[in-house]
């Protein structure tokens, strides 16, 4: 593999594993949780991932100090999370389809 090529792989792995990150209002989603990876006693065990609807999408101004304009733009969605009667805003990062939540191992 040329050196350039191993470059579009680093510090991600939507393209290894072709994930869809393409989220439109209706769909099936989970939360990826926050990995623990610890296994030691008192500690509190892994939560599962959440599931729910994308109700809505906006893209929200989030402060960043890299930004030469003081902000930057993301993907949020409106999430009806299953169980639940409200709604809770989620960046897009953080969500992935149902469907693809299989080609994760036990991190996710």
């Amino acid at each position: 593999m040329p050196k350039n090529d191993k470059r579009k792989f680093q510090g991600s792995n939507q393209q290894i594993l072709g994930l869809n990150r393409e989220f439109a209002v209706g769909d099936r989603i989970c939360k990826r949780t926050l990995g623990g990876g610890l296994s030691l006693p008192n500690t509190p065990a892994l939560k599962g991932a959440k599931h729910g609807v994308v109700v809505t999408r906006e893209q929200k101004a989030i402060r960043s100090k890299r930004s030469k304009a003081g902000v930057s733009y993301r993907w949020h969605c409106e999430v009806q999370w299953d169980g639940s009667e409200r709604t809770e805003w989620v960046d897009e990062q953080r969500l992935i389809h149902e469907d693809e939540l299989s080609k994760f191992t036990g991190d996710y």
